[in-house]
């Protein structure tokens, strides 16, 4: 099935292998893949911390088997607020 993966700019640093991945944006994953399967093939280490949106909307659920034509965003956790 295909899938949109984005990986935020600030991310890609991160990602220890970014030269074999899929080039652009749309990615053959085997039926079934969940959001944790795509960042286990972005081989992303334990430094920063990400969210992930799944259909424009956060998710929690990276356990949940993605759909043909869904959109993944990968992006840090955002910190900061008052008094920051």
């Amino acid at each position: 099935m295909n899938i949109r993966v984005k990986i935020n700019a600030n991310l890609r640093p991160y990602v220890t292998n970014l030269a074999e991945l899929p080039q652009g944006d749309i990615w053959e994953v085997a039926d079934g893949a969940t959001i944790n399967d795509i960042l286990s093939m972005m081989k992303f280490p334990e430094g920063p911390k990400v969210m992930a949106l799944l259909n424009n909307m956060l998710t929690k659920e990276w356990d949940k088997p993605l759909k043909d034509g869904d959109k993944v965003l990968f992006t840090p956790l955002a910190g900061g607020g008052a008094g920051a």
